[in-house]
């Protein structure tokens, strides 16, 4: 299921700060659809964006490599505070995530575990 975002009109939205990418994509989207939120609340943190929602405060729109940490938080909260994971019709474009490393030199295991998790889980 779907949500039309113009059916959100009268909701309070904890959106990010103005520079982040996600917050890039939601603007485009917004405009190109003449949509126009009610976004009182501007919150980088996610833990407390979450805690927010959780707590009724307002509705949050964000990627879904973040959904592990709704669904973290689901699986311990009360009835009352779970948090619903709706996508948002018609919005398509995704985040791009890029791995720089210089040129022939040598990473840290470190850094190589990471890269392979991160080609593991995102593709």
């Amino acid at each position: 299921m779907e949500v039309d975002l113009r059916e959100f009109a009268g909701i309070p939205f904890i959106k990010s700060y103005p520079t982040s990418v996600m917050n890039s994509i939601l603007r485009r989207y917004l405009d190109e659809n003449h949509i126009s939120l009610y976004e009182p609340y501007q919150i980088s943190d996610t833990e407390t964006q979450i805690l927010l929602c959780a707590q009724g405060v307002g509705a949050a729109i964000g990627p879904r490599m973040l959904f592990s940490r709704i669904d973290a938080h689901n699986l311990n909260c009360a009835e009352n505070e779970y948090i619903y994971v709706l996508p948002v019709k018609g919005l398509t474009e995704t985040l791009r995530i890029d791995l720089v490393t210089r040129k022939g030199m040598e990473m840290p295991a470190f850094v190589r575990a990471f890269e392979e998790m991160v080609v593991e889980v995102v593709g």
